[in-house]
């Protein structure tokens, strides 16, 4: 449903969180299981957090700073670059 919403509104930021948290918590059941299938289900939703920090950078709306740099984490590992980018934005 939340992939139907953003047909109407790509740019609902709320929208796009809510999609990445479901995402997130869907590629949990993969973990361990099948890794390549988590990866890509967390790598979508990596890139749902970053449309949302897009469309809400200040984080007005929806406080997702940490939820988006907890799955980089989770994705790439504390040390990766890409993860001490996203840091944590409070």
């Amino acid at each position: 449903y939340f992939r139907m919403a953003l047909e109407v509104d790509s740019k609902n930021a709320v929208v796009n969180y809510y999609l990445a948290i479901c995402l997130r918590a869907q590629a949990q059941a993969f973990q361990g299981a099948d890794d390549d299938k988590f990866k890509a289900m967390l790598g979508e939703a990596v890139s749902y957090f970053d449309k949302t920090k897009e469309l809400d950078p200040t984080q007005a709306s929806i406080p997702w700073g940490y939820n988006r740099y907890s799955a980089y984490v989770q994705l790439y590992g504390e040390n990766d670059a890409r993860t001490k980018e996203a840091g944590y934005d409070k």
